[in-house]
């Protein structure tokens, strides 16, 4: 019994296409993640109190840690777990932000979630 053999050209584009359905989905999930957020969240102002440093990129970007208060005036701290570049913040500097209220330290910033989004979109149409 002889394993038939997959021409490369046929190979890298099933590949390709793998990619892209992968790539589609991820921005499929963080899409609905968003919108769902956004239905059944809460908003509230928060005040960037400090920049904590992301080591796992070469660049200098920075994690924005956030506090705010709650409906219920319960005081959360929370830092968001996407970088940006150090210059894009100020401490001291009030951000809107969506949370949600059984878990207030899930929260999403509207301004910044959306760019997860379309870099996986971009990716899943690229590929496939």
């Amino acid at each position: 019994m002889t394993i038939p053999v997959i021409p490369e050209d046929l190979l890298f584009a099933l590949i390709c296409l793998l990619l892209g359905g992968l790539f589609l989905r991820k921005a499929n999930r963080l899409h609905q993640k968003h919108q769902h957020m956004l239905i059944h969240s809460l908003s509230a102002t928060a005040t960037i109190v400090r920049l904590e440093d992301n080591p796992s990129t070469d660049h200098r970007t920075y994690f924005p840690v956030l506090r705010f208060q709650t409906a219920t005036q319960e005081t959360v701290t929370v830092c968001y777990p996407h970088s940006k570049r150090r210059y894009q913040f100020r401490v001291g500097e009030p951000l809107q932000i969506q949370y949600n209220p059984a878990t207030p330290t899930e929260i999403l910033v509207p301004s910044y979630n959306q760019s997860d989004i379309t870099i996986y979109r971009w990716l899943g149409r690229a590929a496939g």
